[in-house]
């Protein structure tokens, strides 16, 4: 970023990660408990959670399932999009939501310290 600051003018803004609710991380995830349990009881002004501070995709993903905010089917994940189709055909727009994406979320339990939607006690 600080090269192309100064390459070609770009503005950095960096939210305060205590003041934002609207943006919320994995720090509130993984620290500010009052942030999470606002979101989980659909009493926050939440727009997006970005689960930075957090050590990789697939805690990222656990994470998220047990939030009840993963909506992204298991087949689809890490799967070349001509194994969904069937071959070298073309995708319309659009074309893999039904395949891809869950009207419900997917939950699941994996932490028992971690924010969930539903109590996980194991």
């Amino acid at each position: 970023l600080n090269e192309h600051s100064s390459m070609f003018g770009l503005k950095v803004k960096v939210f305060d990660k205590l003041k934002t609710d609207m943006f919320p991380g994995g720090f509130h995830y993984h620290q500010d408990w009052d942030t999470m349990r606002a979101i989980i009881k659909g009493e926050s002004n939440a727009y997006i959670l970005h689960m930075s501070w957090t050590e990789n995709k697939v805690n990222k993903l656990l994470f998220f399932r047990q939030m009840g905010e993963w909506y992204f089917n298991d087949k689809c994940i890490s799967n070349d999009v001509s194994n969904l189709i069937g071959g070298d055909r073309e995708v319309a727009d659009g074309g893999l939501v039904d395949q891809c994406c869950s009207k419900e979320p997917i939950f699941s339990c994996h932490f028992k310290d971690k924010p969930s939607k539903v109590p996980c006690p194991e």
